[in-house]
């Protein structure tokens, strides 16, 4: 699945593009189970990402070269994320 920025998540959101909303469990890194969100848009389903950040002083990869989900241990973090999305 592609990843969607979680700022662009909640544009499309205001804006009606998000079809359908989905709690997926995927593998971590240590391949543990975790959950994210998977958003039905026009394009497909899409994986909710972190959102890029931009600052002088933090060093980091870029986040387009590796984009990664955002994953949660259990399903109540995952709908409050939901919430503050407004989906």
């Amino acid at each position: 699945m592609k990843i969607v920025h979680r700022s662009c998540a909640r544009f499309a959101s205001t804006f009606g593009l998000v079809r359908g909303v989905r709690l997926v469990r995927v593998p971590d890194d240590r391949r543990r189970m975790r959950w994210a969100i998977a958003l039905r848009v026009l394009g497909g389903w899409r994986l909710v990402g972190r959102d890029p950040v931009t600052s002088p002083w933090i060093i980091q990869r870029d986040p387009w070269l590796n984009p990664r989900p955002m994953l949660f241990r259990n399903i109540p973090t995952a709908r409050r994320v939901l919430a503050e999305l407004g989906l």
